[in-house]
């Protein structure tokens, strides 16, 4: 990937566009940008944002146009672009715990009803580009 829209079909907004620009210079987890400087920067640049703000951009950013953001509160905290497998544990790897954690509570508790419906969902999902 060149650019951080790359993978995206929607437009993105001029804040989602400042945001994925700061985290993209940040490529690899060694160079995480912590929450706060996304803010002090965005603020020279005319946008108001907190923190919860920020998640929510990044969110959307990883969700509606597919940027490779990975987060970590470990040393150095912050968003980063992942590179590679390493980069990937760090920055997914928490997801990943809780999706098999949560998907072992649900196949020992819920009805088969309801994870058959769930294996379902899952299998439209992952054929959805």
């Amino acid at each position: 990937m060149d650019h951080p829209f790359d993978r995206s079909k929607i437009r993105p907004s001029p804040v989602e566009i400042l945001v994925a620009g700061l985290i993209w210079n940040r490529q690899g987890r060694h160079r995480a940008i912590p929450i706060a400087e996304i803010v002090r920067l965005a603020g020279a640049g005319n946008y108001l944002l907190d923190d919860r703000k920020v998640k929510d951009i990044v969110h959307q950013l990883r969700r509606t146009h597919r940027v490779p953001i990975g987060s970590s509160r470990h040393d150095p905290p912050g968003y980063f672009i992942m590179l590679d497998a390493s980069d990937l544990d760090a920055g997914l790897g928490a997801y990943r715990r809780q999706l098999i954690e949560g998907w072992q509570v649900l196949r020992a508790v819920a009805p088969q009803s309801w994870i058959a419906e769930l294996r379902g969902q899952l299998t439209i999902e992952d054929t959805t580009p």
